[in-house]
């Protein structure tokens, strides 16, 4: 497997739902994952809620 850049179309679908709209993306805690635009959304809400949870 090639390593894909940031922005490259996933063919092969979302990891999380298996959607086809997928990219390859920064995840919120560091590297890269292959995900569609609402999952990746939801993974930003839970490392925002998480952090602030950190924090409190």
């Amino acid at each position: 497997m090639t390593e894909r850049e940031i922005g490259e179309l996933v063919p092969e679908g979302c990891e999380a739902c298996g959607g086809q709209d997928a990219k390859v993306r920064l995840h919120p805690n560091g590297g890269k994952y292959e995900v569609c635009l609402p999952c990746h959304r939801d993974e930003i809400e839970l490392a925002a809620i998480d952090t602030l949870a950190r924090a409190a």
